[in-house]
């Protein structure tokens, strides 16, 4: 980009970053198990549900990195 439109583009990415860091917990919030699971069974697949969100958006991150190196060549 040209210089003089670098810091709108700081502050987009900070901004993008800090919606994420705004609804994650949200999300992860309502995939959490409440304090008195029916069974163990339903505590533990609240608990994969989360992770699976966290695998996921680990492997969007990898591969927007990926993708933005082989755009960048």
């Amino acid at each position: 980009i040209e210089p003089r439109y670098h810091a709108t583009a700081y502050g987009v990415a900070t901004a993008v970053q800090n919606l994420g860091l705004a609804v994650a917990p949200m999300v992860i919030g309502t995939l959490m198990p409440n304090k008195n699971c029916a069974t163990k069974e339903d505590c533990v697949r609240s608990y994969q549900n989360v992770e699976l969100l966290l695998i996921g958006i680990g492997g969007v991150g990898m591969l927007s990195g990926v993708i933005l190196n082989l755009v960048d060549c």
